[in-house]
Protein backbone atom coordinates (compact mmCIF):
# COMPACT_ATOMS: atom_id res chain seq x y z
CA UNK A 1 0.00 0.00 0.00
CA UNK A 2 1.42 3.62 -0.63
CA UNK A 3 2.76 5.91 1.93
CA UNK A 4 -0.42 8.30 1.34
CA UNK A 5 -3.11 5.77 1.62
CA UNK A 6 -0.92 4.37 4.70
CA UNK A 7 -1.35 7.84 6.33
CA UNK A 8 -4.80 8.76 5.49
CA UNK A 9 -5.75 5.05 7.18
CA UNK A 10 -3.68 6.06 10.12
CA UNK A 11 -5.29 9.43 10.39
CA UNK A 12 -8.93 7.76 10.10
CA UNK A 13 -7.89 4.92 13.23
CA UNK A 14 -6.41 8.02 14.87
CA UNK A 15 -9.82 9.71 14.72
CA UNK A 16 -12.08 6.57 15.48
CA UNK A 17 -13.36 6.12 11.81
CA UNK A 18 -13.08 3.05 9.70
CA UNK A 19 -10.39 3.45 7.07
CA UNK A 20 -12.06 5.31 4.16
CA UNK A 21 -12.41 2.96 0.58
CA UNK A 22 -10.23 3.17 -2.54
CA UNK A 23 -11.16 6.40 -3.89
CA UNK A 24 -13.74 5.42 -7.05
CA UNK A 25 -12.90 5.30 -10.79
CA UNK A 26 -13.63 8.71 -12.54
CA UNK A 27 -17.52 9.40 -13.03
CA UNK A 28 -18.85 9.13 -16.39
CA UNK A 29 -18.94 12.28 -18.46
CA UNK A 30 -22.04 13.99 -18.56
CA UNK A 31 -22.40 15.94 -15.77
CA UNK A 32 -20.71 18.82 -17.09
CA UNK A 33 -20.77 18.03 -21.37
CA UNK A 34 -19.41 20.08 -23.53
CA UNK A 35 -21.51 21.55 -25.85
CA UNK A 36 -21.73 20.26 -29.85
CA UNK A 37 -19.17 21.67 -32.21
CA UNK A 38 -20.39 24.51 -33.65
CA UNK A 39 -22.53 26.00 -30.96
CA UNK A 40 -21.90 28.80 -28.83
CA UNK A 41 -19.36 28.33 -26.00
CA UNK A 42 -20.69 27.64 -22.88
CA UNK A 43 -21.38 30.68 -20.32
CA UNK A 44 -18.74 31.67 -18.52
CA UNK A 45 -18.81 30.86 -14.20
CA UNK A 46 -19.67 33.73 -12.29
CA UNK A 47 -19.27 34.33 -8.59
CA UNK A 48 -22.88 35.17 -7.51
CA UNK A 49 -22.59 39.22 -8.95
CA UNK A 50 -23.26 38.39 -12.50
CA UNK A 51 -19.63 39.34 -13.59
CA UNK A 52 -17.54 36.45 -15.12
CA UNK A 53 -14.98 34.67 -12.60
CA UNK A 54 -12.75 34.69 -15.68
CA UNK A 55 -9.71 36.47 -16.09
CA UNK A 56 -8.88 38.36 -19.21
CA UNK A 57 -6.36 35.64 -19.90
CA UNK A 58 -8.19 32.70 -19.98
CA UNK A 59 -10.42 33.79 -23.07
CA UNK A 60 -7.19 34.02 -24.78
CA UNK A 61 -5.54 30.32 -24.06
CA UNK A 62 -4.85 27.62 -26.70
CA UNK A 63 -7.60 24.80 -26.95
CA UNK A 64 -7.07 21.72 -24.97
CA UNK A 65 -6.18 18.92 -26.88
CA UNK A 66 -8.71 16.51 -27.90
CA UNK A 67 -10.06 14.44 -25.00
CA UNK A 68 -9.12 10.55 -24.88
CA UNK A 69 -11.27 8.06 -23.01
CA UNK A 70 -11.45 4.45 -22.63
CA UNK A 71 -15.06 3.75 -22.34
CA UNK A 72 -16.70 0.65 -19.95
CA UNK A 73 -19.82 -0.10 -21.35
CA UNK A 74 -20.22 -3.71 -19.13
CA UNK A 75 -17.87 -6.05 -17.94
CA UNK A 76 -17.24 -7.62 -21.41
CA UNK A 77 -17.34 -4.14 -23.64
CA UNK A 78 -14.59 -1.87 -23.51
CA UNK A 79 -12.92 0.76 -25.89
CA UNK A 80 -10.95 3.98 -26.60
CA UNK A 81 -11.10 6.80 -28.87
CA UNK A 82 -10.85 10.44 -29.26
CA UNK A 83 -13.99 12.64 -28.35
CA UNK A 84 -15.39 13.43 -31.49
CA UNK A 85 -18.42 15.13 -30.50
CA UNK A 86 -20.57 14.89 -27.11
CA UNK A 87 -24.11 16.12 -25.77
CA UNK A 88 -26.40 15.77 -23.01
CA UNK A 89 -27.83 12.37 -24.47
CA UNK A 90 -24.42 10.62 -26.66
CA UNK A 91 -20.72 10.59 -26.64
CA UNK A 92 -19.40 9.91 -29.88
CA UNK A 93 -15.27 8.91 -29.76
CA UNK A 94 -13.36 7.64 -32.98
CA UNK A 95 -11.45 4.73 -32.21
CA UNK A 96 -7.80 3.12 -33.21
CA UNK A 97 -9.28 1.75 -36.33
CA UNK A 98 -10.55 5.39 -37.74
CA UNK A 99 -14.34 4.36 -37.37
CA UNK A 100 -16.87 6.64 -35.14
CA UNK A 101 -19.04 4.80 -32.10
CA UNK A 102 -21.37 6.54 -30.77
CA UNK A 103 -23.04 5.66 -27.35
CA UNK A 104 -25.76 6.37 -25.33
CA UNK A 105 -24.57 7.77 -21.68
CA UNK A 106 -26.56 5.87 -19.67
CA UNK A 107 -25.40 2.71 -21.15
CA UNK A 108 -21.59 3.78 -19.92
CA UNK A 109 -20.73 2.61 -16.81
CA UNK A 110 -17.46 4.71 -16.75
CA UNK A 111 -15.34 6.29 -18.85
CA UNK A 112 -11.83 7.00 -17.77
CA UNK A 113 -9.68 10.12 -19.17
CA UNK A 114 -6.28 8.82 -20.67
CA UNK A 115 -3.49 11.48 -19.77
CA UNK A 116 -1.77 13.48 -21.95
CA UNK A 117 0.42 15.09 -19.12
CA UNK A 118 4.78 14.96 -20.13
CA UNK A 119 7.08 12.61 -19.41
CA UNK A 120 7.76 11.58 -16.16
CA UNK A 121 4.33 13.68 -14.46
CA UNK A 122 4.23 11.72 -11.10
CA UNK A 123 1.04 8.87 -11.34
CA UNK A 124 -0.65 7.10 -9.37
CA UNK A 125 -1.25 3.41 -11.36
CA UNK A 126 -4.98 2.01 -10.07
CA UNK A 127 -4.96 -1.68 -11.39
CA UNK A 128 -8.65 -3.12 -11.97
CA UNK A 129 -8.13 -5.54 -8.74
CA UNK A 130 -7.94 -2.34 -6.64
CA UNK A 131 -3.90 -2.86 -6.13
CA UNK A 132 -2.50 1.19 -6.52
CA UNK A 133 1.15 2.34 -6.72
CA UNK A 134 2.82 5.48 -7.70
CA UNK A 135 4.86 5.84 -11.16
CA UNK A 136 6.48 8.62 -13.51
CA UNK A 137 4.45 8.69 -16.78
CA UNK A 138 5.87 7.69 -19.90
CA UNK A 139 2.72 7.00 -22.73
CA UNK A 140 -0.82 6.67 -21.53
CA UNK A 141 -2.69 4.99 -24.92
CA UNK A 142 -5.32 2.83 -25.43
CA UNK A 143 -3.16 -0.56 -26.29
CA UNK A 144 -0.67 -0.16 -23.27
CA UNK A 145 0.17 1.95 -20.22
CA UNK A 146 3.60 2.86 -20.24
CA UNK A 147 5.11 3.70 -16.94
CA UNK A 148 8.49 3.87 -15.01
CA UNK A 149 7.99 2.38 -11.13
CA UNK A 150 11.31 2.82 -9.09
CA UNK A 151 12.83 3.83 -12.62
CA UNK A 152 12.16 0.86 -14.16
CA UNK A 153 10.01 1.25 -17.71
CA UNK A 154 7.33 -0.94 -17.40
CA UNK A 155 4.69 -1.46 -19.87
CA UNK A 156 1.32 -2.74 -18.82
CA UNK A 157 -2.12 -3.99 -20.73
CA UNK A 158 -4.52 -1.81 -20.51
CA UNK A 159 -6.78 -4.59 -19.99
CA UNK A 160 -4.98 -4.69 -16.20
CA UNK A 161 -5.53 -1.38 -15.57
CA UNK A 162 -8.33 1.16 -15.01
CA UNK A 163 -6.72 4.38 -15.05
CA UNK A 164 -3.65 6.62 -14.17
CA UNK A 165 -4.17 9.19 -11.97
CA UNK A 166 -2.07 12.22 -11.54
CA UNK A 167 -0.38 12.13 -8.02
CA UNK A 168 -1.25 16.17 -6.24
CA UNK A 169 1.63 18.12 -6.32
CA UNK A 170 3.70 17.03 -2.50
CA UNK A 171 3.04 20.42 -1.28
CA UNK A 172 -0.62 19.91 -1.57
CA UNK A 173 -0.11 16.75 -0.08
CA UNK A 174 2.01 17.49 3.04
CA UNK A 175 -0.45 20.11 3.45
CA UNK A 176 -3.74 17.91 3.36
CA UNK A 177 -1.85 15.17 5.63
CA UNK A 178 -0.98 18.30 8.30
CA UNK A 179 -4.25 19.26 8.51
CA UNK A 180 -6.15 15.97 9.26
CA UNK A 181 -3.56 14.88 11.74
CA UNK A 182 -4.14 16.27 15.51
CA UNK A 183 -0.80 18.05 16.82
CA UNK A 184 -0.58 15.54 19.88
CA UNK A 185 -1.22 12.60 17.64
CA UNK A 186 2.91 11.39 17.64
CA UNK A 187 2.27 7.81 16.06
CA UNK A 188 0.42 9.15 12.99
CA UNK A 189 3.30 11.72 12.89
CA UNK A 190 5.87 9.02 13.10
CA UNK A 191 3.96 7.76 10.14
CA UNK A 192 4.03 11.10 8.67
CA UNK A 193 7.92 11.00 8.99
CA UNK A 194 8.04 7.73 7.38
CA UNK A 195 6.24 9.12 4.61
CA UNK A 196 8.62 11.99 4.10
CA UNK A 197 11.65 10.03 3.93
CA UNK A 198 9.90 7.82 1.50
CA UNK A 199 9.24 11.22 -0.86
CA UNK A 200 12.95 12.07 -0.24
CA UNK A 201 12.56 15.14 2.41
CA UNK A 202 14.97 14.88 5.24
CA UNK A 203 14.56 18.30 5.91
CA UNK A 204 11.13 18.25 6.68
CA UNK A 205 11.27 14.76 8.35
CA UNK A 206 13.69 16.44 10.89
CA UNK A 207 11.34 19.22 11.64
CA UNK A 208 8.76 16.30 12.93
CA UNK A 209 11.21 14.08 14.11
CA UNK A 210 12.73 16.94 16.53
CA UNK A 211 9.03 18.15 17.82
CA UNK A 212 8.24 14.28 18.31
CA UNK A 213 11.20 13.78 20.89
CA UNK A 214 10.48 17.45 22.81
CA UNK A 215 6.88 15.83 23.55
CA UNK A 216 7.20 11.63 23.46
CA UNK A 217 9.65 9.69 24.68
CA UNK A 218 10.39 7.27 21.78
CA UNK A 219 13.14 5.14 20.60
CA UNK A 220 12.15 4.87 17.10
CA UNK A 221 11.54 8.60 16.32
CA UNK A 222 15.63 8.93 17.87
CA UNK A 223 16.38 5.82 15.45
CA UNK A 224 14.76 8.19 12.10
CA UNK A 225 16.35 10.94 13.60
CA UNK A 226 19.63 9.05 12.62
CA UNK A 227 18.51 7.80 9.66
CA UNK A 228 16.97 11.73 8.10
CA UNK A 229 19.95 13.59 9.33
CA UNK A 230 22.81 11.20 7.58
CA UNK A 231 20.58 11.43 4.46
CA UNK A 232 20.17 15.32 4.66
CA UNK A 233 23.96 15.37 4.50
CA UNK A 234 24.59 13.56 2.06
CA UNK A 235 21.81 15.35 -0.36
CA UNK A 236 23.92 18.50 1.00
CA UNK A 237 27.05 16.81 -0.61
CA UNK A 238 25.37 15.50 -3.44
CA UNK A 239 26.20 17.27 -6.76
CA UNK A 240 22.94 16.83 -8.23
CA UNK A 241 21.16 18.44 -5.19
CA UNK A 242 23.64 21.41 -5.23
CA UNK A 243 22.91 22.19 -8.88
CA UNK A 244 18.93 21.50 -8.42
CA UNK A 245 19.42 24.61 -5.83
CA UNK A 246 21.42 26.55 -7.52
CA UNK A 247 18.86 26.34 -10.92
CA UNK A 248 16.00 27.35 -7.95
CA UNK A 249 17.88 30.39 -7.37
CA UNK A 250 19.04 31.55 -10.35
CA UNK A 251 15.41 31.34 -11.82
CA UNK A 252 14.41 33.60 -14.44
CA UNK A 253 10.72 33.33 -13.25
CA UNK A 254 10.22 36.78 -12.10
CA UNK A 255 10.00 36.83 -8.41
CA UNK A 256 7.47 39.51 -7.52
CA UNK A 257 8.24 39.89 -3.84
CA UNK A 258 11.90 39.73 -3.17
CA UNK A 259 12.65 37.25 -0.43
CA UNK A 260 14.88 37.71 3.02
CA UNK A 261 18.42 36.16 3.23
CA UNK A 262 18.80 33.84 5.63
CA UNK A 263 20.42 35.97 8.04
CA UNK A 264 17.58 37.96 7.94
CA UNK A 265 15.48 34.74 8.66
CA UNK A 266 17.92 33.79 11.46
CA UNK A 267 17.65 37.69 13.26
CA UNK A 268 13.54 36.99 13.21
CA UNK A 269 14.13 33.93 14.84
CA UNK A 270 16.65 35.67 17.55
CA UNK A 271 14.22 38.30 18.33
CA UNK A 272 11.07 35.89 18.59
CA UNK A 273 12.81 33.30 21.09
CA UNK A 274 11.01 32.72 23.92
CA UNK A 275 14.17 31.62 26.38
CA UNK A 276 11.58 29.73 28.59
CA UNK A 277 11.23 27.36 25.86
CA UNK A 278 13.93 27.73 24.13
CA UNK A 279 14.63 26.39 20.43
CA UNK A 280 17.48 24.64 19.50
CA UNK A 281 20.33 27.32 19.32
CA UNK A 282 24.24 27.95 19.22
CA UNK A 283 26.50 30.61 19.19
CA UNK A 284 30.13 31.60 17.51
CA UNK A 285 33.61 30.84 19.75
CA UNK A 286 33.85 34.72 19.90
CA UNK A 287 30.55 35.71 20.96
CA UNK A 288 31.84 36.12 25.05
CA UNK A 289 34.81 38.18 23.49
CA UNK A 290 33.24 40.36 21.79
CA UNK A 291 30.69 41.00 24.88
CA UNK A 292 33.32 41.73 27.08
CA UNK A 293 35.39 44.18 23.95
CA UNK A 294 32.16 46.30 23.13
CA UNK A 295 29.94 46.26 26.50
CA UNK A 296 33.25 45.91 29.39
CA UNK A 297 31.33 48.75 31.51
CA UNK A 298 27.83 47.63 31.26
CA UNK A 299 25.69 47.48 34.05
CA UNK A 300 24.78 43.66 33.46
CA UNK A 301 27.82 42.46 32.71
CA UNK A 302 29.46 40.03 35.21
CA UNK A 303 32.13 41.79 37.11
CA UNK A 304 35.84 41.42 35.62
CA UNK A 305 38.14 38.75 36.86
CA UNK A 306 37.17 34.69 37.33
CA UNK A 307 32.89 35.71 36.97
CA UNK A 308 33.76 37.38 33.59
CA UNK A 309 36.17 34.74 32.23
CA UNK A 310 33.74 32.21 33.21
CA UNK A 311 31.39 33.37 30.42
CA UNK A 312 33.38 31.65 27.84
CA UNK A 313 31.58 28.62 29.61
CA UNK A 314 28.11 29.58 29.28
CA UNK A 315 25.15 28.00 27.43
CA UNK A 316 23.73 29.72 24.37
CA UNK A 317 20.83 30.38 26.16
CA UNK A 318 22.42 32.22 29.34
CA UNK A 319 24.61 34.19 26.59
CA UNK A 320 21.47 35.10 24.71
CA UNK A 321 19.01 36.35 28.04
CA UNK A 322 22.45 38.39 28.24
CA UNK A 323 22.20 40.02 25.13
CA UNK A 324 18.43 40.81 25.16
CA UNK A 325 19.30 42.14 28.80
CA UNK A 326 21.87 44.46 26.72
CA UNK A 327 19.69 45.33 24.00
CA UNK A 328 23.19 44.16 22.31
CA UNK A 329 21.64 44.23 19.07
CA UNK A 330 24.96 44.45 16.89
CA UNK A 331 25.73 41.13 18.37
CA UNK A 332 22.74 39.45 18.16
CA UNK A 333 23.75 37.67 14.94
CA UNK A 334 26.34 35.41 16.33
CA UNK A 335 23.66 32.99 17.53
CA UNK A 336 22.28 30.97 15.48
CA UNK A 337 18.72 29.61 15.87
CA UNK A 338 18.77 26.33 13.94
CA UNK A 339 14.92 25.99 14.51
CA UNK A 340 11.86 27.72 14.08
CA UNK A 341 10.48 29.03 17.69
CA UNK A 342 7.48 27.40 18.36
CA UNK A 343 4.74 29.68 17.46
CA UNK A 344 6.63 29.96 14.11
CA UNK A 345 6.63 26.69 13.67
CA UNK A 346 2.73 26.70 13.77
CA UNK A 347 2.45 29.96 11.32
CA UNK A 348 5.30 28.18 8.64
CA UNK A 349 3.86 24.18 8.82
CA UNK A 350 -0.19 25.27 9.67
CA UNK A 351 -0.54 28.48 8.15
CA UNK A 352 1.93 29.27 5.68
CA UNK A 353 1.69 25.78 4.64
CA UNK A 354 -1.17 24.54 5.00
CA UNK A 355 -3.34 27.44 4.16
CA UNK A 356 -1.87 30.44 2.48
CA UNK A 357 0.12 28.72 -0.10
CA UNK A 358 -1.96 26.56 -1.57
CA UNK A 359 -5.13 28.92 -1.56
CA UNK A 360 -3.96 32.55 -1.47
CA UNK A 361 -0.55 32.79 -3.21
CA UNK A 362 -1.66 31.05 -6.60
CA UNK A 363 -0.72 33.60 -9.40
CA UNK A 364 -4.31 34.47 -9.78
CA UNK A 365 -4.45 35.74 -6.72
CA UNK A 366 -1.90 37.09 -3.80
CA UNK A 367 1.13 35.02 -5.87
CA UNK A 368 0.42 37.48 -8.72
CA UNK A 369 -0.32 40.64 -9.60
CA UNK A 370 -4.29 40.09 -9.46
CA UNK A 371 -3.74 40.00 -5.26
CA UNK A 372 -3.47 44.14 -5.18
CA UNK A 373 -1.42 45.56 -2.60
CA UNK A 374 -0.73 41.97 -0.85
CA UNK A 375 1.47 40.23 -2.83
CA UNK A 376 3.45 36.91 -1.28
CA UNK A 377 6.37 35.10 -1.95
CA UNK A 378 6.30 31.61 -3.73
CA UNK A 379 9.63 30.61 -5.18
CA UNK A 380 10.93 27.74 -3.19
CA UNK A 381 7.76 27.40 -1.22
CA UNK A 382 8.98 25.31 1.78
CA UNK A 383 12.06 27.21 2.71
CA UNK A 384 12.32 29.65 5.72
CA UNK A 385 13.17 32.53 3.57
CA UNK A 386 10.22 31.79 1.80
CA UNK A 387 7.94 31.62 5.05
CA UNK A 388 9.44 34.39 6.78
CA UNK A 389 9.46 36.87 3.81
CA UNK A 390 5.20 36.49 3.80
CA UNK A 391 5.31 36.57 7.86
CA UNK A 392 6.78 40.00 7.58
CA UNK A 393 4.60 40.46 4.49
CA UNK A 394 1.68 40.20 6.92
CA UNK A 395 2.81 42.20 9.98
CA UNK A 396 3.70 45.46 7.72
CA UNK A 397 0.50 45.38 5.42
CA UNK A 398 -2.36 47.74 6.16
CA UNK A 399 -5.81 47.60 4.61
CA UNK A 400 -7.17 50.55 3.48
CA UNK A 401 -8.11 52.28 6.77
CA UNK A 402 -5.02 51.31 7.72
CA UNK A 403 -5.79 48.55 9.65
CA UNK A 404 -2.91 45.74 10.38
CA UNK A 405 -4.03 42.21 9.73
CA UNK A 406 -3.08 40.78 13.01
CA UNK A 407 -4.51 41.29 16.20
CA UNK A 408 -1.68 40.35 19.18
CA UNK A 409 -4.26 41.05 21.96
CA UNK A 410 -7.09 39.45 20.42
CA UNK A 411 -5.85 36.99 18.12
CA UNK A 412 -9.08 35.68 17.04
CA UNK A 413 -10.42 39.02 16.01
CA UNK A 414 -7.57 39.31 13.01
CA UNK A 415 -8.89 40.68 10.05
CA UNK A 416 -6.39 37.59 8.81
CA UNK A 417 -8.60 35.13 11.02
CA UNK A 418 -11.57 36.63 8.94
CA UNK A 419 -10.44 36.09 5.75
CA UNK A 420 -10.34 32.33 5.72
CA UNK A 421 -14.26 32.56 7.19
CA UNK A 422 -16.85 32.70 4.60
CA UNK A 423 -18.02 36.37 4.05
CA UNK A 424 -20.83 36.49 6.15
CA UNK A 425 -19.20 35.22 9.63
CA UNK A 426 -16.11 37.86 9.68
CA UNK A 427 -16.72 40.85 10.85
CA UNK A 428 -14.30 42.09 8.10
CA UNK A 429 -14.85 40.12 5.22
CA UNK A 430 -12.84 39.07 2.39
CA UNK A 431 -13.08 41.17 -0.46
CA UNK A 432 -15.76 39.96 -2.96
CA UNK A 433 -13.27 38.85 -5.28
CA UNK A 434 -13.96 35.84 -7.86
CA UNK A 435 -12.24 32.62 -7.52
CA UNK A 436 -12.06 33.12 -3.47
CA UNK A 437 -13.02 30.26 -1.51
CA UNK A 438 -13.15 30.50 2.29
CA UNK A 439 -11.19 28.02 4.14
CA UNK A 440 -12.89 24.74 3.57
CA UNK A 441 -15.50 23.46 6.55
CA UNK A 442 -13.63 21.03 8.25
CA UNK A 443 -10.31 22.62 8.28
CA UNK A 444 -11.00 25.56 9.42
CA UNK A 445 -11.45 25.06 13.12
CA UNK A 446 -8.01 23.20 13.19
CA UNK A 447 -6.86 26.25 10.77
CA UNK A 448 -8.40 29.16 13.20
CA UNK A 449 -6.50 27.26 16.18
CA UNK A 450 -2.98 27.07 14.83
CA UNK A 451 -3.59 30.67 13.13
CA UNK A 452 -4.53 31.69 16.72
CA UNK A 453 -1.93 30.01 19.10
CA UNK A 454 1.02 31.69 16.53
CA UNK A 455 -0.40 35.22 16.17
CA UNK A 456 -0.75 34.63 20.48
CA UNK A 457 2.68 33.41 21.05
CA UNK A 458 4.31 36.69 18.83
CA UNK A 459 6.72 38.27 20.93
CA UNK A 460 5.45 41.41 23.23
CA UNK A 461 5.81 44.15 23.08
CA UNK A 462 6.46 43.68 19.63
CA UNK A 463 10.28 44.19 18.19
CA UNK A 464 11.48 46.34 15.54
CA UNK A 465 13.03 43.87 13.30
CA UNK A 466 16.27 45.01 11.81
CA UNK A 467 15.35 43.81 8.26
CA UNK A 468 14.82 45.44 5.20
CA UNK A 469 11.60 44.19 3.39
CA UNK A 470 11.78 45.16 -0.47
CA UNK A 471 8.22 46.20 -1.89
CA UNK A 472 7.04 43.78 -4.55
CA UNK A 473 8.35 44.19 -8.08
CA UNK A 474 4.27 44.82 -9.30
CA UNK A 475 4.03 47.81 -11.55
CA UNK A 476 1.53 50.60 -10.69
CA UNK A 477 1.74 49.55 -6.62
CA UNK A 478 1.96 52.13 -4.00
CA UNK A 479 3.59 51.67 -0.67
CA UNK A 480 1.42 50.82 2.46
CA UNK A 481 0.75 53.08 5.54
CA UNK A 482 3.93 53.16 7.82
CA UNK A 483 4.06 50.78 10.94
CA UNK A 484 3.29 51.67 14.29
CA UNK A 485 6.53 52.02 16.02
CA UNK A 486 7.93 49.00 17.23
CA UNK A 487 9.82 48.49 20.82
CA UNK A 488 13.28 47.51 21.18
CA UNK A 489 14.61 44.02 22.52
Amino acid sequence: MPWPALLMVAIALRAGDPPAAPPEPPPIPGTTPVAPSGTAPATAPTDGSGQSSATPTEATVAPAPPRRLWVILDYYKEFGGTVVREDEASITLKTTTGEERTVDRNSIVSAIPLLDEPEGTPVIVRWRNGRTIPAELVSDGFEEVVVRIERARTSLPRREILALEREPPFEEQLAGFRAKIPADAWDVRMELVRWLLAKHHPDIALEELREIRKNADSDEAARLMVRAEAEWELLQKSPKARAKADRAETTTRVELVPRLSDDDVNMIRVLETDLRSPPRMRHALGLPTAMQERYPSHERMPPAGAERSGMQTWSTQRLLQLLFSMQARDLYGMVRIDEDPEHLRLFRKRVHDGWLIPNCATSRCHGGAAGGRLVLATTDSKSSRTAYTNLLVLLNFRTEQGRTLLDFERPKESILMGFGRPRNEAPVPHPAIAGWKPVATPLQKAMEEDATAWIGGMYRPRPDYPVKLEAPKVPGLVDDPAAPAAQPR
